[in-house]
């Protein structure tokens, strides 16, 4: 997309992600992008600069160097998840290596980083959703929902659909990242963000839904642990041929030079 070209980062996956992604837009929402790519020379990529990450300032949009969207997604970073697991429509730009971060985006789900991350992200939503988590430091907007309806739409649904995605994944070994109109949780996340329901019924639908997140994980038919071996080798495998390429064409001021095989370098 030209709004997130960058002379730092070859893009490999950039995806839709937010509230157009997920198929909860209000008028206000965003257009969030994330996604990864290569770094564009040598110096970046093995040499002593350090890795750049690219922000757009067109829009919401943000890309990761490769090395570092990769950790994030083994820790089961949301961020990293989402821009994996976009439905087809919402990814934006791919190349080569994102085709095959995708055809492999499972292998970076584990019961143990999936359970943590979304747990605890989904009880923060939770603490920020009813004011107590740092009540002084609630914005404007938030505070009248707390004071109106007894809680945020918006955090308590972040932290329901957080919670979906969890137990769903634990389930089938699909992590959500579209829900469509007709979809049986769909009517009731949105009514969450709308702030539509009573305190009462959105107190007991998130209990219902932690509870069920809560079981599915004791039964989940993921792997306890992401087998980084596997990861680390596709991380290789889609670095190799671009850095191969940027090799072939730097300028080393010292090809005479004898290494230490004793061959010219």
């Amino acid at each position: 997309m030209a709004n997130m070209e960058t002379d730092k980062l070859k893009v490999c996956l950039l995806s839709r992600v937010g509230s157009r992604a997920y198929n909860f837009a209000t008028p206000e929402s965003d257009d969030d992008q994330r996604g990864f790519g290569l770094q564009t020379t040598l110096a970046r990529m093995i040499g002593l600069e350090r890795p750049k990450d690219h922000e757009s300032k067109l829009v919401d949009g943000f890309l990761w160097d490769v090395s570092k969207f990769t950790r994030m997604a083994v820790k089961a970073n949301t961020n990293a998840l989402d821009t994996l697991f976009a439905e087809s429509q919402n990814v934006l730009e791919i190349n080569d290596v994102g085709e095959l971060y995708r055809e492999y985006r499972h292998r970076f789900l584990s019961t143990h980083s999936l359970y943590n991350v979304l747990k605890g992200y989904a009880l923060n939503e939770l603490d920020m959703a009813t004011g107590r988590k740092k009540p002084g430091d609630m914005g404007a907007k938030r505070r009248t929902l707390v004071e109106k309806h007894g809680y945020s739409g918006k955090n308590l649904h972040h932290a329901c659909r957080l919670l979906k995605a969890g137990t769903e994944a634990f389930r089938t070994g699909q992590y959500r990242t579209f829900w469509p109109n007709k979809h049986p949780d769909w009517s009731l996340l949105m009514d969450l963000k709308s702030n539509i329901l009573p305190l009462e019924e959105a107190e007991i639908a998130f209990q219902k839904t932690f509870d069920s997140f809560e079981v599915a994980s004791k039964k989940s038919v993921l792997s306890q642990e992401v087998d980084l071996d596997f990861i680390n080798s596709l991380l290789i495998f889609s670095v190799k041929e671009h850095l191969e390429r940027l090799m072939a064409n730097f300028d080393f001021p010292f090809k005479n030079i004898k290494g230490v095989n004793g061959k010219n370098t």
